[in-house]
């Protein structure tokens, strides 16, 4: 165990510190900015051998002169009953006898290993810690102190006038920035844009992974019986991506059908709102399948889009009841053709659905629909 500390100088605030013992267990408290700190920085250098941790803490002194950090302490081995020296000079660590383990549960501790999304850093701490040196210096950190409440103050109105927005446009916290989301419905049609295709092309769209079960195949057949411009735009990546592509290729789909990559969320929506129609013709011999509410079908209805589904998915009573697309009567490749061509012409039908979907995602999928909808669930399982 660590017996005494010999010496410390030139370590942050500790510029000569002369004999100090410690016992089994050592209290050591005090104010802010006393140094409890740079103790713990002291013993996270020692535990990682990692000379680079106190070189940052070098003390400031009078004069801008320098002063060589130095550090002794006295290591106890109980079984021999001897102490050992440990030191650090020269920018190094001598621990050749020290073969102890030591941790240090501080701030550090907390970013590198508890907290994921959340990061407490120094910069946390300024308001508690501000080393401000001579009169201009603590003029200029009032004038900081007083831009960051100002800055404060920005920031807040800023996020209320975006929380404002966000309930009246009605959208949930799918983890889009406000600036994002403002460009789904005023950007220029960026799959269009991608695939080089004509504005009077309609656009299908079918995103998720590229995996069995999801009626992909099926789906790629409909389009050999729709019209040229009429395309599908299947986004994702998963284990049937290359036989899609080939097959695509054996029907001579590739003017009609197309695979692109899975988006990053900050662009994934603006994708999404591109399309004039959103599909999913999945498999129904899974239970889950038939009875699920896909999270594309989320998506579409979010980015203000119809949607497309057989009569026998569970979500096709929600698309009937709401007026939120349509659904296929059938599942006979042809058939499903016939009736995407029929809506997508229907200019008249279309505009209806789309104020429909608009309606729904404002008050059914809107955040504080969503609230209670959760809150009545809790109350009845709690």
């Amino acid at each position: 165990m660590i017996k005494r500390i010999k010496k410390i100088e030139g370590v942050g605030r500790f510029l000569n510190v002369g004999h100090t013992e410690l016992g089994h267990v050592t209290l050591i408290y005090g104010p802010n900015c006393y140094g409890k700190s740079t103790l713990a920085e002291i013993f996270h250098s020692i535990g990682n051998n990692a000379p680079e941790v106190l070189l940052k803490r070098q003390s400031i002194v009078k004069n801008s002169r320098n002063i060589s950090q130095e550090i002794c302490f006295s290591v106890k081995n109980e079984k021999e009953q001897k102490e050992y020296e440990m030191s650090f000079s020269n920018e190094k660590w001598n621990i050749d006898n020290f073969n102890y383990s030591i941790e240090v549960f501080d701030s550090r501790f907390i970013e590198e290993n508890v907290f994921t999304g959340l990061t407490i850093s120094r910069s946390n701490k300024e308001n508690l810690t501000n080393l401000l040196i001579g009169e201009k210096s603590v003029e200029i950190g009032k004038q900081i102190d007083s831009l960051k409440k100002s800055l404060y103050e920005i920031i807040k109105e800023i996020n209320e006038l975006a929380n404002s927005l966000k309930i009246k446009l009605g959208i949930l916290d799918l983890g889009i920035n406000l600036e994002d989301f403002i460009l789904i419905k005023n950007s220029e049609n960026i799959l269009k844009k991608e695939l080089s295709l004509n504005e009077e092309d309609k656009l299908v769209i079918s995103h998720g992974g590229l995996n069995p079960n999801r009626g992909l195949e099926n789906l790629i057949k409909v389009f050999k019986y729709t019209p040229r411009n009429i395309k599908l735009v299947m986004m994702g990546n998963g284990i049937l991506k290359q036989k899609l592509e080939q097959m695509i290729a054996e029907l001579g789909l590739k003017e009609k059908v197309y695979i692109i990559d899975e988006k990053p969320i900050g662009v994934y929506y603006r994708y999404v709102a591109s399309a004039d129609l959103g599909i999913d013709i999945r498999d129904v011999e899974n239970l889950n399948y038939k009875l699920a509410l896909p999270i594309r079908i989320v998506d579409d209805i979010i980015c203000g889009i119809p949607v497309a589904v057989p009569w026998d998915m569970e979500v096709a009573k929600l698309i009937n009841n709401f007026g939120l697309g349509i659904v296929f009567k059938s599942r006979v490749s042809i058939d499903i053709a016939k009736d995407i061509y029929s809506f997508l012409n229907d200019n008249s039908s279309y505009d209806s659905i789309v104020k429909n979907v608009d309606v729904f995602r404002k008050t059914e999928f809107s955040l504080s629909n969503q609230v209670k909808i959760m809150s009545n669930f809790l109350d009845c399982i709690l």
